[in-house]
């Protein structure tokens, strides 16, 4: 029922997407590229909106549900190769659900920000850095951490021939610096590599990995992988779903599904 409702607000907020006015032009190799390599988790790409939705099976009958609406905006400018290079700013806003011994609480999630240089990019190798910033709006405890984070990565990217696809490891590290004294103190260390691969002209997959080391238990690191299955709709409109598994320990749940609808902007 709960999935059913989510998908239902997914669908009613797509379309606001879809009217939305487009950023800016791009160059019709631009347009090829992005046509073809359909992902949210290349660096030196704008996702101009997009709508995720994430379910989370966690431990002892517990879940969690996040509808996050992203939103990109690019001072990029196009190199010799066509791929942009600039500035790449990016905003999460999750409208959260999570339910937890035997309570239910839904509303706004912590907002997540991004900012990322491109300080080089070519045809077959690209690097991103910059720094990520958990802000604390959540409206319940159950629903976010409670703690302003800063969160600086970086991201090499090599690109594969004639736009197949590409191969990144993120790194980032979280810390807190700020929040209510009673909320844990938060630090970890991510490391996220991701293949994504094109196998039709419509259609890509796209397999990751990712160890989360908590510097505040004991360096204890958990893992998960996933898999994304990926269509091109048209030029500007993609779907993906990706089922993910996480691994370890102490891992916080047994299972998630994410399904990903991304409106990309094109040129007029």
């Amino acid at each position: 029922m709960i999935l059913k409702s989510f998908l239902r607000i997914s669908i009613v907020l797509l379309p606001l997407a879809l009217i939305s006015p487009a950023l800016g032009q791009t160059s019709q190799s631009g347009k090829q590229l992005q046509a073809e390599n359909q992902s949210e988790d290349d660096p030196t790409r704008a996702v101009f909106f997009s709508v995720r939705e994430e379910y989370r099976s966690l431990k002892n009958g517990a879940w969690n549900n996040r509808l996050i609406v992203r939103k990109d905006v690019a001072t990029l400018k196009g190199g010799r190769f066509t791929r942009p290079r600039g500035l790449l700013l990016r905003t999460d806003i999750p409208i959260t659900t999570t339910h937890l011994g035997g309570d239910t609480q839904a509303g706004l999630g912590d907002i997540y920000g991004q900012v990322l240089y491109i300080p080089y990019l070519s045809r077959s190798f690209g690097l991103a850095v910059g720094t990520g910033l958990f802000i604390p709006t959540a409206t319940s405890k159950t629903l976010g951490l409670g703690k302003w984070q800063i969160a600086p990565l970086a991201v090499p990217v090599w690109f594969l021939p004639r736009a197949r696809g590409f191969f990144l490891v993120k790194f980032q590290e979280a810390k807190s610096f700020a929040g209510p004294s009673g909320r844990p103190d938060l630090n970890y260390f991510l490391i996220t590599p991701a293949f994504f691969y094109r196998v039709a002209k419509r259609w890509w997959i796209q397999a990751d990995a990712e160890s989360l080391t908590d510097w505040t238990k004991d360096n204890q690191t958990n893992f998960r992988v996933g898999l994304q299955v990926g269509r091109v709709i048209n030029p500007k409109f993609a779907l993906a779903v990706k089922p993910e598994i996480p691994f370890g320990g102490r891992r916080p749940g047994d299972w998630t599904i994410k399904i990903t609808w991304t409106w990309y902007r094109q040129g007029r």
